[in-house]
């Protein structure tokens, strides 16, 4: 846990000082443990455990920006409303690329996604919010899917 918080508060003051989280400039979270490359089951709990990190190190370093996780899902043909049961469904949404944690400005996030209630995924902790992102990718003819977890405290 000490190597993680170490890892985690390297990348904020590193994007906080060079202004690179305007670039989307993300840490995946296997970079903060290897073990996670592909551990899909692990990737929700610790995810949330490494946003919780980074919001409290952002906060002690007094910046005023949000903290994300971010997922892709598996891209689609359609666009499909995001509802998710269980942790299982939601590892079979994922596509293969692990989380990735954002420091942004929250209006940012909110202007791009629509705010899922947690009747929408039924198995996140109440204190965490979570928008769903996505586009439609004339290239290869589908759906880009993105959910955004975020600690609600603050919004």
């Amino acid at each position: 846990m000490i190597f993680a918080n170490k890892k985690i508060k390297e990348w904020i003051t590193d994007i906080w000082k060079t202004k690179t989280y305007l670039d989307y400039d993300d840490l995946h979270i296997d970079i903060i443990n290897k073990k996670l490359s592909k551990n899909q089951k692990e990737w929700f709990y610790k995810g949330i455990e490494y946003l919780k990190i980074a919001e409290k190190i952002k906060k002690e370093m007094n910046i005023p920006l949000k903290v994300f996780l971010s997922f892709s899902l598996i891209d689609s043909k359609k666009l499909k409303k995001v509802l998710i049961p269980d942790i299982n469904s939601f590892i079979r949404k994922i596509d293969t690329t692990p989380p990735s944690l954002y420091l942004l400005e929250f209006i940012k996030i909110q202007n791009e996604g629509v705010l899922l209630n947690n009747n929408a995924i039924f198995f996140i902790p109440d204190e965490i919010g979570c928008f769903d992102i996505h586009f439609f990718c004339k290239e290869e003819n589908t759906y880009r899917q993105s959910l955004w977890f975020f600690i609600k405290e603050d919004y």
